[in-house]
């Protein structure tokens, strides 16, 4: 009986720290209140994301930055003073627009991301898996 619930407290343990690892997610309302991207359209070709993050804005930007060059961006334009990066990709003979930025809400840092193919209704997932890739590369 010790070793069962040894375990069990072991797993809430490891579930906890797995959670305050992970950006939060804002709830849908929320996000689109304060995403400052293009919506998508009505298509599976494009994901557009909101996360928090308990990091200062500028870190976050530069954090955003390396992961674009580290995913293997095509081109990268970035303003830093508006903490906004533009970038593409390239899928075969496809070409995909990802676009981030930085905003603060209610005094946390928010990571916003749109990643769209620029021709077609369905990419494969693509974009959605770019994104991942993406937040995995990102570094704080």
């Amino acid at each position: 009986m010790a070793r069962v619930s040894f375990l069990l407290l072991m797993m809430a343990g490891l579930l906890t720290l797995m959670g305050c690892s992970e950006p939060e997610l804002p709830s849908d309302r929320e996000a689109e209140e304060v995403n400052p991207l293009e919506a998508c359209p009505d298509s599976p070709n494009c994901v557009r994301i909101s996360l928090f993050y308990d990091a200062p804005p500028e870190a976050l930007f530069e954090a955003a930055q390396q992961a674009v060059q580290e995913v293997g961006a095509s081109s990268m334009a970035a303003d830093a003073d508006a903490l906004e990066l533009e970038a593409t990709f390239r899928a075969f003979v496809f070409t995909d627009d990802v676009t981030m930025a930085v905003t603060t809400a209610d005094d946390r840092s928010m990571l916003h991301i749109r990643s769209a193919s620029r021709v077609g209704h369905d990419d494969l997932g693509v974009n959605s898996r770019r994104v991942d890739r993406l937040l995995d590369a990102l570094e704080l």
